[in-house]
């Protein structure tokens, strides 16, 4: 899950069966909350009457800005330190080795997921190249949801989007909730 915020969607697939789910985000403070959160999720699956979640659920930290400015690591010229070293312990969050990591520059998944990821220009900008070398290709998909606090802003990151070679589609929400219009613009 990408900007996973409180990390919902994330603890649902792991719920629902997802054999591994990585949660990001870029604030230390909240990174923290969900490593607690996958923690406490855990706990109250352990404790639940015939009820076992077998994801394994990480956190990671991952800086869509710091993202789009390193540069793309391939195979093995990749910088053999990467920033989840073991040895550095700047980089790790909460309970320690249990805890968040930063994000390994070669991982790609499968599936990446966000909701409610617009809030500044600068994400219309830098979201679209953190997808792009993210998605693990050629069969990876993404699939990412909000509300439209700003059109612009959303035409922006489509246009980035396919500049990046991602195909898009676009769905409307407000094509099929009447009411969506008395509280954004749309939804995508």
């Amino acid at each position: 899950e990408i900007g996973a915020g409180v990390g919902l969607c994330g603890l649902l697939a792991s719920k629902l069966g997802a054999a591994s789910v990585t949660l990001t985000d870029f604030e230390r403070p909240l990174l923290d909350s969900l490593v607690l959160a996958v923690d406490r999720n855990r706990e109250l699956d352990a404790a639940a009457v015939g009820t076992t979640t077998t994801a394994v659920t990480l956190v990671r930290r991952l800086d869509w800005i710091e993202e789009c400015e390193r540069p793309r690591a391939t195979g093995d010229a990749a910088d053999p330190k990467k920033p989840n070293d073991e040895d550095d312990d700047e980089n790790v969050g909460a309970s320690g080795e249990n805890g968040w990591k930063e994000m390994d520059d070669r991982e790609t998944f499968d599936f990446v997921f966000g909701s409610d990821l617009l809030y500044e220009e600068v994400h219309a900008l830098t979201l679209p190249g953190v997808i792009k070398r993210r998605v693990a290709a050629p069969n990876g998909r993404c699939r990412i949801v909000g509300a439209v606090r700003n059109r612009a802003m959303l035409d922006a990151l489509v246009e980035n989007m396919r500049k990046e070679g991602l195909a898009v589609v676009e769905t409307h929400l407000r094509d099929n909730d009447t009411n969506a219009a008395d509280w954004y613009e749309d939804g995508y």
